[in-house]
Parts: C-alpha cells; sequence; structure tokens
C-alpha cells in the first residue's frame, strides 16, 4: 500500500459539525478509501513532535511517502497551542523543509484568509496585530516550503497581500458525500420544501433578506437548523413574530440527514459582503450530495457554480425568489430538471474526487 503524509496543526474531530472540523476528516477519509497509508501528523505540539520523530525515522530508513497533504488551521500557525503562544516555533515548518529536502512534494490546504477582511476588527486590536503578524510569517514559510496551495476558489487570490499572489495556487472547493441511493432522492419530488444550515450570526451571516422570503412566502415549508446559542442572539432580529410556515431545529448527524432526506430545495440568500465573492461553504456541497438544487445570490463564486453547472437558481431580489417558488409549485417539472443535474454534478464532486486531484497535482511534481 502507497503511503502519504496527512498534516494538521490542530486535534482531528471526527464528530466535528462545523466546516473547519469537517473538512479535514472528509479529506484524511477520502485519501484511506482511494487507497493511501496515511500516516497522521496532528494534535497539539507535544503531539505532532512524537508523529514528526517517527516519520522522519521512517524516511531515513527508506520508507517511502508519495506526498504530504497539510490543512492550516483558522489560527496562525504558531499559535495553534491551547494556550495560544508559539512554544514550538520551528516545529511544523523545519518538518517541512525536512520533507522538501527528501523531496516529498507538500500541498496546503488555506481554509480561508477572513483575518483580511474587516469583520476581524472585531477582536481586541493587539491581538489583531499579534495575529496579523504570524499569519504573514506563514505566508512567508509557505513561500519557501510549499510546492501548492490549495483554495477553497480561485477567487481567493485576490485577497491574499499583493506580494503573494505568485504562489502556485489550485482549486479545491469542498466535496459531496453521497449518502443515499439516488432512486430514494427521486421520491423527493412531489412537495417544495425548503431547508437552510449553517451559520446565522452577522455580518458573515446576515440572513435577513433570508428571513423576509420565508415571511412573504407562507405557502412554502421552511427548515432552518443552526446552532441554538447562536439563534438565541438572532431569534428577535430575525423572527420578531411568530411564522407558522418555518421550523427551528439545532441538530446534527442522523437528526441533520433527516432533515435534508425531508427537503427538496436548499436556499442560502444573505446581505451582500465581499466574502462571499470567494467562500465556499461546505454546507452548500453537503446540500448537494443530498442531491437537493440550491437557490442563492446572484454573483459571488457560489452563484456562478450553480449557474455554470444549473444545479439550482439564483436571483437578486427578494420578489424574484417569490415568484421562482410560485413556478415550482406549478411547474414540479422545472425542480425535477435541476435534481437531475444536481445528481450528475455531485458525482465528479465527492471528496473521493478531491483527494485524487490532490493526489495528482502533487504526484506531478516528481515528473517535472
Amino acid at each position: 500500500m502507497t503511503k502519504m503524509i496527512f498534516h494538521t496543526p490542530f486535534s482531528l474531530n471526527f464528530n466535528a459539525t462545523s466546516g473547519s472540523g469537517v473538512r479535514p476528516v472528509k479529506m484524511l477519509q477520502a485519501f484511506q478509501a482511494i487507497g493511501y497509508d496515511v500516516d497522521i501528523v496532528s494534535g497539539y505540539g507535544k503531539e505532532r513532535t512524537q508523529s514528526i520523530s517517527r516519520i522522519k525515522n521512517n524516511i531515513k530508513n527508506g520508507v517511502r511517502y508519495d506526498f504530504c497533504y497539510s490543512e492550516s488551521s483558522t489560527m496562525p500557525t504558531l499559535l495553534t497551542e491551547k494556550h495560544h503562544c508559539p512554544t514550538y516555533p520551528c516545529l511544523d515548518f523545519c518538518f517541512f523543509g525536512f520533507l522538501k529536502k527528501h523531496k516529498i512534494p507538500i500541498g496546503l490546504f488555506y481554509r480561508d484568509i477572513y483575518w483580511q477582511f474587516k469583520h476581524a476588527d472585531n477582536v481586541f486590536w493587539i491581538k489583531r496585530i499579534i495575529a496579523k503578524f504570524f499569519y504573514y510569517y506563514d505566508l512567508l514559510q509557505y513561500q519557501n516550503l510549499i510546492f501548492t496551495i490549495f483554495i477553497p476558489s480561485n477567487g481567493m487570490i485576490e485577497a491574499f497581500p499583493q506580494r503573494y499572489r505568485s504562489y502556485k495556487f489550485n482549486e479545491l472547493p469542498p466535496g459531496c458525500d453521497l449518502p443515499i441511493e439516488l432512486d430514494l432522492i427521486r421520491k423527493q419530488f412531489d412537495q417544495l420544501k425548503v431547508i437552510y444550515v449553517g451559520g446565522v450570526l452577522p455580518p458573515a451571516y446576515d440572513l435577513k433578506p433570508m428571513f423576509q422570503i420565508i415571511k412573504e412566502c407562507p405557502n412554502v415549508p421552511f427548515a432552518v437548523i443552526c446552532r441554538e446559542n447562536e439563534w438565541n442572539v438572532v431569534c428577535n432580529s430575525y423572527m420578531p413574530d411568530k411564522l407558522i410556515n418555518v421550523n427551528i431545529f439545532h441538530v446534527h448527524g442522523v437528526l441533520l440527514k433527516e432533515q435534508y432526506l425531508n427537503s427538496t430545495i436548499f436556499l442560502v440568500f444573505r446581505e451582500y459582503d465581499s466574502y462571499l465573492n470567494f467562500a465556499m461553504p461546505i454546507k452548500i456541497f453537503e446540500a448537494l450530495g443530498y442531491g437537493l438544487p440550491v437557490i442563492t445570490n446572484k454573483g459571488g463564486v457560489i452563484g456562478r457554480l450553480i449557474e455554470d453547472n444549473d444545479i439550482g437558481w439564483t436571483f437578486s431580489t427578494i420578489d424574484e425568489c417569490k415568484t421562482l417558488f410560485n413556478q415550482i409549485i406549478a411547474q414540479p417539472e422545472l425542480l425535477r430538471v435541476k435534481i437531475e443535474n444536481v445528481l450528475k454534478f455531485r458525482e465528479n464532486n465527492s471528496w473521493i474526487k478531491r483527494a485524487q486531484h490532490v493526489r495528482g497535482c502533487l504526484m506531478e511534481v516528481n515528473k517535472i
């Protein structure tokens, strides 16, 4: 069995529900599914030190690794300890240097660049300055050590500081699970049922327009799935009055799956934010994996994805969405066509396809 290295400067959470925790686990499982024996480097510094030492000894003893795939943290690499102090300043980047010296190509998925946006201004200014220094330090190290930087969408390149836009970037959006057989999805055509799953806190997730749609479409049933603590913050803002056509759930796992299976369309419509130009939420691909067409804002990377693959609808105004719902109710075949396109899309955009793409990119290094 061929071997590879999987690196994260944080612990893997196999029960994660948020995108930042779900994605690395899905990628790890996908690499294993395509036949790799994976040596993992993860956890806090002490754990990573032990794993790195073992891998270095393997390499010195002739063990061959095809490549190393790494996923960055939402925090700077050097600040990922529990106390957020840089007590392991050389650990990860020296390891990358060792791998590079032994001609083992490294690809790193850069999760997001949220720290470059105004939302980060909510952080106490001293912490913000310190964090930015270490974010820039990460980028400097990547420039010297990483063969390719994987990003959720190519639109993210413009958010990088100018001097780092010359990286070799490679698009690697989230993948779809294939959780149920196609014939089960086909039974969902009989009734329009709309679902949203994800964050609800402004400014990144300002869903006032979506809740206005819910209010103005009383004949359409909606389900909103979010974290309870977040909902408690915004519920009075989004729903000052009781709406009979919406149910709010705080579920995950099997119960979340049941909600997906009971729905026919995924809706996410929110106030425009420049972050939407490149953000690729895992929940969009999760919904597509369940065979659900997506309705979302026109423009932005998600809007273009939906339009380019004909796997849903995009619109600019609440009235356009209301009209669309009425059309679907009157002509169910409109939904049927989109679902057929989604079923084709998800087969070519699974997590296994993402792992195969990484392998292809990094194995190509040895041919150069």
